[in-house]
């Protein structure tokens, strides 16, 4: 699935429950509940934009996966406000994330889980990580400062950086 703008949809924006799944350059926004909703093993979320849903920006059931250079914000899910929340036992890695005004960056709710986040930019959340169940969210070369989203009454083109964003060089 790429290159696509996929909102105000009435559920979730994307619900997946198979393997090897690749979402690439996609702007998932505007939708009701979760942005994106995956289980399975092999799926990579590669370079897309997920704002401004009802639902929790990703929401992980189980299995494993990639998430290279995705921007998670502004998301308000009904579990918890989570960017990235994970309920069953995945296994996850993440390389230059931007996570940005949740109430929980990444939340674990399985002991089963394991979360890995290299070069992830934090802001605005009230908690970065939350390990509840799962015990084991690791994070490394952590960045923490403003995105500097350009912002726009066009929630698509709002979460672009500007060149004075923290994220710049992550």
């Amino acid at each position: 699935l790429q290159q696509n703008t996929i909102s105000g949809n009435g559920n979730g924006g994307v619900s997946l429950s198979a393997n090897s799944t690749t979402l690439a350059a996609n702007t998932i926004a505007g939708n009701t509940g979760d942005g994106v909703y995956l289980s399975g093993s092999g799926h990579v979320l590669d370079n897309n934009i997920i704002a401004g849903n009802g639902g929790d920006g990703i929401h992980w059931g189980g299995g494993s996966g990639v998430l290279r250079h995705n921007t998670v914000s502004d998301n308000s899910g009904d579990s918890g406000d989570c960017g990235l929340l994970v309920t069953g036992g995945a296994s996850l890695v993440l390389t230059n994330t931007l996570i940005v005004s949740h109430t929980y960056g990444i939340q674990t709710t399985n002991a089963g889980a394991n979360v890995m986040a290299d070069h992830t930019l934090w802001h605005n959340n009230v908690q970065d990580s939350a390990a509840y169940g799962g015990i084991n969210i690791v994070t490394t070369n952590d960045l923490y400062g403003d995105p500097r989203f350009v912002g726009s009454g066009d929630a698509f083109g709002a979460y672009h950086i500007r060149a004075d964003s923290a994220a710049i060089d992550v």
